[in-house]
């Protein structure tokens, strides 16, 4: 049945999809049969990432989660901690942090400028880094950020966090560790009232100043990348009685209609069930013709 919803895309029509990621909504793809689970009420919980400079968000979320090594940490400048934190605090914070070989977090409360406790939580990276690993440390990363900013999302006034960088390069690859921590798709809880969204706002800095969202700004593609890890996520962990082939053409029909939103021209063709034998596609039409849903090829062509 694997074999039965597989698509195949032209290779640039991969890269395409990644682009258009960053336009992704979660919107639902298929109607419940039977009482069971859609997609949409497996994704509806999920919180919105928004990518955005630390000035604009600093201090104002529920929780304010920061991600560095600890050395950076230590070092960083006084304006990147949210009003109301004393520098001394902080630093005895992530000082009593034994991060390890994967990395460890502390938390804390105080009160905010506007006289609400907040919380705030030091993330810190593990020192020691694999030749094979990233200097990113994006395993850390999303094993850290996850538990500290999942349930702070929903509450009242999000979640914040702020990635102390080495260098602004690694912007995209910490982005893409935080989308990581987020997935889209999950059966949890499925039978409870639905949740809010909430929302976390990811910001970029390193250990002296704040990283602008001005001209040539990370954030618009890190927000593409993240959106695109998200999406891939979902279609890898959705099992396949709701991403069916019929669901997975949709999903491809999806982003050829958001790519036409951005000018771009991308032709779609479909070819399933009986189709597929009469074109000589064999195999696909042989694995999936007992299928409840019919096998299909859906292929994805852009021309520049």
């Amino acid at each position: 049945f694997f074999f039965a919803r597989m698509l195949t895309f032209r290779p640039l029509a991969l890269g395409l999809l990644a682009q258009s990621a960053c336009a992704l909504r979660i919107a639902p793809l298929m109607t419940a049969r039977n009482g069971a689970a859609t997609m949409a009420d497996a994704t509806s919980s999920a919180p919105e990432l928004l990518f955005e400079s630390p000035a604009s968000t600093l201090g104002k979320a529920a929780s304010t989660v920061v991600v560095g090594r600890q050395t950076a940490l230590l070092e960083l400048s006084p304006t990147l901690l949210p009003a109301g934190v004393p520098v001394d605090l902080w630093k005895a914070l992530v000082g009593k942090v034994k991060p390890g070989d994967a990395g460890g977090s502390a938390s804390t409360m105080y009160t905010a400028a506007d006289g609400e406790a907040k919380t705030l939580v030091a993330a810190v990276l593990p020192e020691h880094c694999s030749r094979h690993n990233s200097p990113i440390r994006p395993h850390a990363i999303t094993s850290l950020v996850a538990p500290a900013a999942t349930d702070a999302a929903k509450e009242g006034g999000g979640a914040a966090v702020l990635l102390v960088l080495e260098e602004p390069a690694h912007a995209a690859g910490a982005a893409c560790a935080v989308a990581r921590a987020f997935p889209l798709y999950s059966q949890k809880k499925l039978r409870q009232p639905a949740e809010p969204r909430g929302c976390v706002r990811v910001g970029f800095a390193t250990r002296s100043a704040a990283i602008s969202d001005g001209a040539g700004s990370v954030y618009g593609p890190c927000a593409k990348a993240a959106a695109g890890v998200r999406l891939a996520a979902r279609l890898v962990d959705a099992p396949p009685e709701q991403l069916t082939t019929t669901a997975f053409v949709q999903e491809a029909g999806a982003v050829a209609a958001r790519l036409r939103e951005q000018g771009r021209e991308v032709l779609v063709e479909v070819i399933s069930g009986d189709e597929l034998r009469e074109r000589g596609y064999g195999g696909l039409y042989g694995v999936g013709k007992a299928a409840t849903e019919p096998p299909a090829l859906c292929v994805l062509s852009h021309v520049p």
